[in-house]
């Protein structure tokens, strides 16, 4: 269950697994906690704040366009390089959301083996 944050493209993308976990919700928000370092994918109802809507049908990657915020993670995190980030996600059930502590994110080194 990951989320890649890719600057060069300036989209964040969600892998199936995420929405697979959540119960493939219709609507979903972004969260970002700054003090602790956290995004958030939290299933919502279509009149919430800055809802995005997801894919009716399965796909392997939802990519969402985040220009803003991925350049707020950026500067925040102080990640030096515009590789991609790769971070790992938890499922907290009682809040319907699936939590990614940005601490932990790895960077995809071009021509590495991961």
């Amino acid at each position: 269950m990951t989320v890649t944050f890719n600057w060069q493209d300036a989209m964040i993308e969600v892998d199936n697994t995420v929405l697979q976990t959540m119960g493939k919700p219709k609507y979903v928000q972004l969260m970002l906690n700054y003090d602790k370092k956290l995004l958030g994918i939290k299933s919502c109802d279509i009149d919430c704040d800055n809802v995005l809507i997801m894919p009716e049908k399965d796909v392997q990657l939802v990519e969402i366009p985040a220009k803003t915020l991925l350049k707020n993670i950026w500067g925040h995190m102080g990640w030096e390089t515009e590789n991609p980030r790769v971070c790992v996600g938890v499922y907290l059930e009682s809040y319907q959301i699936v939590v990614f502590d940005l601490n932990e994110a790895y960077e995809l080194i071009p021509g590495a083996v991961v």
